[in-house]
């Protein structure tokens, strides 16, 4: 038992020395230059650093702003249907109508042209 102890205090003693994840990562980062005639590792490189210098918070308020915004759209739709559901099943009925309507004509000239060319 105290060996076994023992090795895991050496194990925490050197896990203790070692640099932190972030700090080894950003040293290759740094250490990993493009040379300069690549433009597409210079633009990635780039890209990189403007990713590590974003705030979470920013984007996480940006995509929460984003998703309210939709719902809100949404329940405004919901109350237009609510409000008048005749009229909506109305133009439902004919937006498909009208679409399958284009869908048949397409594919009927699709057809008719790839007919003409195998003849």
């Amino acid at each position: 038992m105290r060996r076994v102890t023992a090795v895991i205090a050496a194990k925490k003693q050197k896990l203790a020395q070692h640099r932190p994840a972030i700090t080894e990562s950003r040293s290759a980062q740094d250490s990993a230059k493009a040379p300069p005639d690549d433009k597409e590792a210079q633009g990635k490189a780039a890209d990189a650093e403007k990713m590590n210098a974003a705030k979470p918070g920013e984007t996480i308020d940006d995509l929460k702003n984003l998703l309210m915004g939709i719902l809100a759209k949404a329940a405004s739709a919901i109350t237009e249907i609510a409000k008048d559901p005749i009229g909506f099943l109305g133009n439902l009925v004919r937006t498909v109508d009208a679409g399958l309507q284009q869908l048949i004509s397409s594919a009927r000239s699709r057809e008719s042209s790839t007919s003409s060319r195998s003849s």
